[in-house]
C-alpha cells in the first residue's frame, strides 16, 4: 500500500470525481484511476460504485475512516520529522530513579527551556534497572541515579552531581524520636526499617547485620504514608522534603551518604538539548572514572 493510493482515494472519495480529484492530486487521470485500482487490488474489493454514478461501495465506506487515519499519521510523521530536523522541536528525555527528587535538575531543565523554544521534555521514573534498560535501548537520553558502585557491564559514561547526607526519619511516636542517643546497634537490630532505595539499602547492610527490612515503598509518597502511619522508619536524604515533614535523628557514627550520579550511553549522538543538559552537569565535579 503507498500513501499516493491511499491519498487519491481519500480525495476521490470526497469529490466523486476522479477528474477533479486527479487535479487536486496534480496529477493525470489515468494515473489516478490506476493508483486506486492498485489499492482496491490489495484490498480484495471495489472501492468504488463507477455506475451509474461514482459512490463508496460497502468495502469503501468501511476503509475510508482507517486510510484517513494513515494519512493523518503519514502527515503527522513528516511534520514532527521537520521539525526535528529544523531544530523548531529539540527533545531530552531523563529517567529519574524513583528515590531520586526532580529538583535535582530543575536548575538545569530551566535553563534548557530558557535557551530552546522547541524544549520537548520527557520524565520517566522507576526502579535503576528499568530505566538503564530504556537508556540501553535509546527511549531515554540520560539517568539521573544514586551512584552504585563497581563495574559496569555497558559501556557508560558518569557524571557526579552531588552527595546526599541521610538520616533516619519516622513518625513522631516512634522510639527512635523518643531517644536522644540513637546507637549503631539499636539501628541495625530495629526490625521495622522501610525499604526505598536499593543503594542505601546496601549502604547500610555494609555496616553490619540487619534484618531484612520489614515494608517497602515504591515512591516517595508511600514512604511518606508508611511513616505516616506509623509502620516503621527509612533512610532519606536530610533535604529531602519528607525529611522536613518528620521528625528525624542523624545517623551514628559513620555517617551515610550516597552519591546521585547522571549516566548516558557512551558514543551516542545527543540533540543539542542533551548535550547542553550535560554540559551543565559537568560544570559540577569532574567526571568519574568508572570501569566499563
Amino acid at each position: 500500500m503507498q500513501l499516493n493510493q491511499v491519498r487519491y482515494f481519500i480525495v476521490t472519495a470526497r469529490l466523486l470525481n476522479f477528474t477533479k480529484a486527479a487535479a487536486e492530486c496534480c496529477v493525470s487521470q489515468p494515473a489516478l484511476t490506476k493508483g486506486i485500482k492498485n489499492l482496491e487490488d490489495e484490498l480484495g474489493g471495489a472501492l468504488f460504485h463507477r455506475v451509474p454514478q461514482i459512490c463508496l461501495t460497502d468495502l469503501g465506506r468501511r476503509m475510508l475512516p482507517f486510510l484517513e487515519q494513515t494519512a493523518e499519521a503519514a502527515n503527522a510523521v513528516r511534520q514532527q520529522a521537520h521539525s526535528y530536523r529544523t531544530g523548531e522541536i529539540v527533545p531530552i528525555s531523563i529517567g529519574l530513579d524513583r528515590s531520586v527528587r526532580g529538583d535535582m535538575i530543575k536548575p538545569m531543565l530551566a535553563e534548557l527551556t530558557r535557551t530552546f523554544s522547541g524544549l520537548s521534555i520527557q520524565l520517566k521514573t522507576g526502579p535503576d534497572e528499568k530505566l538503564l534498560e530504556s537508556l540501553l535501548g535509546g527511549e531515554i537520553d540520560i539517568v539521573v541515579r544514586p551512584h552504585a558502585g563497581g563495574a559496569d557491564r555497558h559501556l557508560l559514561h558518569h557524571v557526579p552531581l552531588l552527595s546526599e547526607r541521610h538520616v533516619i526519619v519516622c513518625a513522631a511516636d516512634h522510639a527512635f524520636a523518643q531517644t536522644n542517643s540513637l546507637e549503631l546497634e539499636m539501628l541495625l537490630n530495629a526490625p521495622d526499617r522501610i525499604f526505598f532505595c536499593a543503594i542505601t539499602e546496601g549502604i547500610l547492610e555494609n555496616l553490619g547485620s540487619i534484618p531484612p527490612p520489614r515494608h517497602h515503598a515504591e515512591s516517595a509518597e508511600l514512604l511518606g504514608y508508611l511513616i505516616d502511619i506509623g509502620a516503621g522508619w527509612a533512610l532519606m536524604p536530610a533535604d529531602h522534603p519528607l525529611a522536613q515533614e518528620h521528625p528525624c535523628q542523624p545517623l551514628p557514627e559513620p555517617r551515610i551518604e550516597r552519591l546521585i550520579e547522571i549516566v548516558f550511553a557512551a558514543g551516542r549522538r545527543h540533540t543539542s538539548a542533551v548535550s547542553a543538559f550535560l554540559r551543565m552537569a559537568r560544570v559540577g565535579p569532574r567526571p568519574l572514572a568508572i570501569a566499563s
